[in-house]
């Protein structure tokens, strides 16, 4: 994924809550998924309320296999740890932590008001964490 499409799904769905009319039964909110794996979602997601829009990134950790071999587990957990320290990454970058406990996911998110920069790419997609490469 580079920069443009980033930006261009901001831009679409800054469009679509400008034109989203609140009607008894609507969302409260409109996503974007940008990413997605077994280990990692990024989406953007915009309050059809209040227009604001922000930049989600969840790890999940619901869906580990129960594995009864520890070199696997073993391997699992260092996944799991790495996907923390990315999440830690983000922290730093100015994003806010927190944890659905019944769910098991772990989430950063970003309020965003302007179209998405070159910053906030590498903010997410940093070259130490290959989160993106995990299964």
């Amino acid at each position: 994924m580079d920069i443009i499409n980033l930006q261009d799904h901001y831009s679409k769905l800054k469009k679509d809550l400008n034109q989203f009319q609140n009607a008894s039964g609507s969302p409260d909110e409109l996503t974007r998924m940008l990413f997605y794996s077994d280990w990692i979602r990024i989406f953007f997601t915009g309050n059809t309320s209040t227009k604001q829009i922000s930049i989600q990134v969840e790890v999940i950790t619901a869906k580990i296999p129960t594995l009864k071999d520890n070199t696997k587990m073993h391997l699992v957990l260092e996944t799991h740890i790495h996907h923390l320290h990315y999440l830690l990454h983000l922290f730093d970058k100015g994003f806010t932590l927190d944890f659905i406990v019944e769910e098991g996911i772990w989430f950063a998110v970003k309020n965003i008001s302007i179209e998405p920069s070159q910053q906030l790419m590498e903010e997410l997609f940093h070259s130490e964490y290959q989160v993106f490469k995990c299964g």
